[in-house]
């Protein structure tokens, strides 16, 4: 069962797929874009948790919306991160996702801000310095309390991701 469990794990990272998870600062989802940005990330910020009250100073303490984080690794720019930006899409009517990307500690996602961007808009990455961070995906605050819905992040290029340990019992 280990060697099942960790030879899925490898395979979603060489071909960029995800493995479901919360999702929340407990359990991350990752994304892993390969060389083209495929796949993008997808899902809904229906039934996640609400672990902050403010997303890069945007205040949605009074408007709380349920959010999606994930993990995510960046290399250092250049060869090996050919990522330049992220585009948030998605939303409705009653949903604008907002997807901000910061470092520091998970539940305070105002915490180390690098970028921020609302659904149809795009932020770019090439100033960002490599490192872990966590990219949170809600809805913008002159939504609707709990606000929800689904949203499409695309990236033009790899973080990438190196692997850092690898063992076969």
């Amino acid at each position: 069962m280990r060697k099942v469990l960790g030879l899925t794990a490898i395979i979603a990272g060489v071909f960029g797929c995800s493995v479901a998870q919360a999702q929340s600062c407990a359990a991350p989802g990752s994304w892993i874009p390969g060389a083209a940005g495929d796949p993008p990330l997808t899902g809904t910020t229906c039934g996640g948790t609400n672990e902050f009250v403010s997303l890069c100073s945007l205040g949605t303490s009074d408007n709380p919306h349920p959010e999606r984080i994930y993990r995510v690794v960046l290399a250092a720019a250049g060869p090996a991160r050919t990522a330049t930006s992220i585009a948030v899409g998605g939303g409705d009517a009653s949903f604008t996702p907002l997807a901000g990307l910061y470092g520091g500690d998970c539940n305070n996602g105002s915490d180390n801000c690098q970028q921020i961007a609302a659904g149809g808009e795009t932020f770019p990455l090439g100033a960002i310095p490599a490192g872990t961070y966590w990219l949170a995906v809600t809805a913008a605050s002159f939504d609707a309390p709990n606000a929800c819905g689904a949203f499409t992040l695309t990236t033009n290029g790899t973080f990438p991701v190196s692997l850092q340990n690898f063992s076969v019992e």
